[in-house]
């Protein structure tokens, strides 16, 4: 069954309300906030039956061209829940697309930290994105190029057995 992007906003919106005060009684070794953070940064892949995997290239480069098109001037003026709406089956939160941001920036930009949110922002765009779409195309290359090796493998092996045939 194919989760659409409103039966998730359903299905989250009837988890708004989840009792984080009993919840961290029955985990003693965290309070509220270790309880909620994990829960909407890992557990909750489970809603909307999808399945938690690494953050790739492609969806860096897809986080930097969306927050490059924002009409924002200050990263604190980020709607991270309205940029999550596009990126709702790659990252389980809001927080965890902001969480993202964070380490693309860590990654790298050097001193990042003191650098304005236009320079941050050119920088990712000008200078990392098109590193990002050239580890893309080396990625693809590279599948392609084993994909082309498992069929002339494959037709190898068939030929082989044919041969085998006529030895007995």
């Amino acid at each position: 069954m194919l989760v659409t992007q409103s039966k998730e906003d359903d299905v989250m919106d009837k988890l708004v309300g989840i009792p984080w005060r009993k919840v961290c009684k029955m985990v003693p070794t965290r309070n509220i906030h270790q309880c909620r953070n994990h829960w909407k940064d890992k557990l909750c892949w489970s809603v909307g039956n999808r399945t938690r995997r690494r953050w790739t290239d492609a969806e860096s480069a897809d986080l930097i061209k969306s927050v490059y098109n924002l009409d924002v001037n200050e990263e604190s003026d980020i709607d991270w829940v309205k940029l999550h709406k596009e990126f709702w089956e790659r990252a389980p939160s809001p927080s965890k697309l902001s969480q993202m941001w964070y380490i693309l920036k860590l990654r790298h930009l050097d001193n990042y930290h003191f650098m304005t949110f236009e320079e941050i922002l050119d920088q990712l765009y000008h200078k990392v994105l098109p590193v990002l779409k050239g580890r893309l195309k080396k990625q693809e290359a590279a599948k392609a190029k084993m994909k082309s090796k498992e069929s002339i493998s494959s037709s190898e092996d068939d030929s082989s057995s044919e041969e085998d045939d006529d030895w007995y």
